[in-house]
């Protein structure tokens, strides 16, 4: 009978407040990099406090050139990180529940190709209707 409470307890409604705890210990995220082939090309240690002028510096020494990255948020959809803006964005995304294991996806692209991608990405939708 002990065993089986405490195993409710590890699985049961309290899992939604140890997670929210987990993720506020969280020292870092990783951050998985791919290209537009989807090959998985890096993975990258961010931190909370890390500024979007420090990750694109980062990112464009992992793509070889200026880069931006795309993230999709769980809806189907991918969103551009650009500039400071978009990049809190997608720091709020990491600090929610949506994060598993502090680990996300990201697609890195050439700076100034989010309207080309988005296009491609539309086209493709539009196609499998």
């Amino acid at each position: 009978k002990m065993v089986a409470s405490g195993f409710c307890s590890i699985w049961g409604s309290c899992c939604s407040s140890s997670k929210s705890e987990a993720s506020d210990i969280l020292n870092h995220y990783t951050i998985i990099c791919f290209d537009e082939t989807d090959t998985e090309i890096k993975d990258l240690k961010v931190k909370p406090t890390a500024s979007w002028s420090d990750f694109q510096l980062t990112i464009s020494e992992v793509y070889g050139s200026q880069a931006m990255f795309a993230y999709d948020d769980g809806s189907g959809v991918d969103h551009p990180v650009r500039n400071e803006k978009e990049w809190n964005q997608f720091m709020d995304l990491l600090r929610s529940d949506k994060v598993v294991n502090g680990e996300y996806d990201i697609l890195l692209l050439a700076a100034g190709s989010w309207s080309k991608y988005e296009q491609q990405q539309k086209s493709v939708q539009a196609s499998k209707v």
